[in-house]
């Protein structure tokens, strides 16, 4: 047949292994009518209406990514120069090669976070192929193909296509889309970056709908975490896309607010404190079937019980608030396997928060922290034991930081040396003393009778 009719009603999901119903394609049609006829690459990016099975996922100034309309694996996306180029090597400068591949692994990085695949193939087939104008071929593989179905046998179109509907093919292109940040993709120039305020110890640039961090030695840890929950339905942190050129890590740019210190008010709203702790909770819960690869890294090491995964830094300041609720956490770096309460007491730290009044006129007064500190708890479902230990945690979490931050200085980390030169480990030390001090005034608000919570939760 010359062109093969997409308009069956459905097909499989692209979610198992390569489908054994493959349709027949004639590829010696195919050929002759696009190399008789006018380019269809031009013709998606010029928004040709009777290219519209090709649904574009992504667009900026010099590139377009678009579904495959004849896919030999689920998922398929082709990514093309806007201008028609045709000889992958000769007609490209390096900075223009450089810009398109670039732009091809942050396409492939979206697939692989919205289909599933034990791996990606990325080729291009270079001048005269079927279609002229220079493109790549992005395509996901299933898991469980066995082998003698991968490689060439899964990418030649002489070997079939596989069942694919419109609705699928909408549906994919919508969270692609979404991966990508945007209804087409963002459509702004690839290289323009906005640094972030807020990156604490790392410098955080926002590039379109993505967020670059330096990667570190625990991102891949880091990463399989939020591989991890968003397979588990929380929508409460960024999706990883792997890392960049440049070797940052990629995660989503969640929009809304993140708040510091002072803390405004709406942050300081019961109804923000207890949401901040309802969604520790749900993090917290969404970690317990995580299993770590062996040997991982992490920022700090494991403590003892290793419960959950702790984020390891809840503050308004790493929580992204939309219309005064806390909906998301972001920073990640500081991830590691421990006790719930080792989490939640910091937390209880930062969102209270339990600072000295004395070196804080912003803090609430200590009867006001003692209350506050009683919702967070509620808000969380705290269990009784944990209640009992948490201001004795948190006093052991500063200290755990201030050493940390000590000896980060002392190994010549510029940002960790400049905290320490302004008095950041003192100002710890003083909250310690503070919530030591008050101690039985915070137990006894955490542990008075009419605890609220969340029904049938109790950590610890």
């Amino acid at each position: 047949m010359a062109e093969l009719d997409r308009r069956h009603p459905e097909g499989p999901e692209p979610d198992g292994p390569l489908p054994h119903n493959r349709e027949d394609f004639d590829v010696a049609a195919y050929v002759r009518r696009v190399r008789g006829g006018p380019c269809f690459v031009c013709a998606v990016v010029a928004g040709d209406p009777g290219y519209d099975f090709e649904q574009v996922v992504f667009e900026d100034d010099h590139h377009i990514a678009f579904l495959d309309r004849y896919p030999t694996l689920p998922g398929k996306v082709l990514v093309a120069p806007k201008a028609h180029v045709e000889h992958v090597v000769r007609d490209l400068d390096e900075e223009a090669y450089v810009r398109l591949m670039r732009t091809v692994r942050r396409v492939a990085l979206a697939v692989e976070a919205v289909v599933p695949s034990e791996r990606t193939y990325l080729l291009s087939l270079g001048s005269g192929q079927g279609n002229a104008h220079l493109h790549w071929h992005i395509a996901p593989l299933p898991p469980g193909t066995s082998y003698e179905r991968q490689q060439f046998h899964a990418l030649m179109t002489e070997n079939g296509l596989i069942p694919w509907s419109r609705r699928q093919a909408a549906d994919l292109a919508e969270r692609l889309r979404a991966a990508l940040g945007g209804p087409a993709g963002p459509r702004v120039p690839e290289e323009r970056e906005e640094v972030l305020t807020g990156g604490g110890v790392n410098r955080v640039v926002r590039v379109g709908g993505t967020v670059r961090r330096p990667a570190r030695r625990w991102t891949p840890a880091v990463h399989a975490l939020l591989d991890h929950l968003a397979a588990a339905g929380f929508g409460g942190a960024p999706r990883a896309h792997g890392c960049d050129g440049e070797g940052r890590e990629v995660l989503d740019f969640l929009p809304g607010e993140v708040p510091d210190y002072p803390l405004p008010a709406y942050a300081m709203a019961d109804e923000a404190l207890a949401g901040a702790g309802a969604l520790l909770r749900d993090y917290h819960d969404a970690t317990v079937g995580f299993a770590p690869a062996e040997g991982a890294e992490w920022c700090f090491p494991p403590r003892a019980p290793a419960e959950v995964v702790c984020h390891g830094d809840v503050a308004p300041y790493n929580c992204v608030f939309r219309e005064g609720r806390p909906v998301a956490f972001i920073d990640f770096d500081t991830a590691h396997p421990g006790p719930r309460v080792w989490d939640v007491a910091y937390a209880a730290y930062r969102f209270v928060p339990l600072h000295d009044p004395g070196r804080d006129r912003s803090a609430p007064e200590v009867e006001e922290q003692a209350r506050r500190l009683r919702v967070f708890a509620d808000g969380y479902g705290l269990g009784v034991r944990d209640r009992e230990v948490l201001t004795r945690t948190a006093r052991a979490r500063l200290e755990h930081l201030v050493v940390h931050m000590r000896a980060e200085a002392a190994a010549g980390h510029e940002a960790f040396a400049a905290h320490v030169a302004e008095g950041h480990d003192l100002l710890y030390l003083t909250d310690s003393a503070h919530i030591a001090r008050h101690e039985a005034l915070f137990l006894a608000a955490l542990s008075s009778e009419g605890r609220g919570g969340r029904v049938g939760m109790s950590a610890g």
